[in-house]
């Protein structure tokens, strides 16, 4: 199947370089490099998933916002701020 945008086919807008197939065909990875790529993006999906979901209401959102918020403060303290000072 062919797909068009504006009347130009998708598949004639891709341009190869003479060195291309050296990059992508060639690649020096091995069982392992695979099976931990595979492994990290199955484990962000389900971290998505089931702790991230919408905005608003995840699991871990106040969590992280407040970590963060802290590690503000801390690093703002460290650097002679007062919790008092504003950024202006």
């Amino acid at each position: 199947m062919d797909y068009a945008i504006n009347n130009v086919s998708i598949r004639d807008s891709i341009v190869f370089e003479p060195n291309d197939a050296e990059l992508f065909f060639h690649d020096k990875c091995d069982k392992y490099d695979y099976l931990t790529a595979v492994s990290c993006g199955v484990l962000s999906g389900c971290i998505d998933i089931f702790l991230v979901g919408s905005p608003g209401d995840s699991t871990l959102g106040k969590w992280t916002d407040a970590q963060a918020d802290n590690f503000v403060k801390f690093f703002a303290r460290k650097n002679g701020r007062s919790e008092t000072q504003s950024g202006k």
